[in-house]
């Protein structure tokens, strides 16, 4: 595995990067499968085709988007959900 954040090899139970102290998995600078560097905003790794996770929204604040302006669907918006 490698960092997100400065590209080192780090081993696959590791908390943080030895390298640069980012936590595991933080980071959008290169792949965490091969350790190419990505493109700002990418969902996936040009060079292995990796899915890269992007960052979990706040079911609080989905909640609260849901009770305050829920029969617009902002809240679907927020979670990702523009399909429907």
């Amino acid at each position: 595995m490698f960092c997100r954040e400065c590209g080192k090899q780090i081993s696959n139970n590791a908390s943080i990067c030895p390298g640069c102290g980012v936590s595991a998995g933080n980071g959008s600078n290169f792949c965490p499968a091969c350790a190419s560097e990505l493109e700002p905003g990418s969902e996936f790794c040009r060079k292995c085709g990796t899915k890269l996770l992007k960052a979990t929204r706040s079911k609080l604040a989905a909640g609260l988007l849901g009770i305050f302006l829920g029969s617009w669907g902002i809240h679907r918006f927020y979670l990702g959900y523009i399909n429907i």
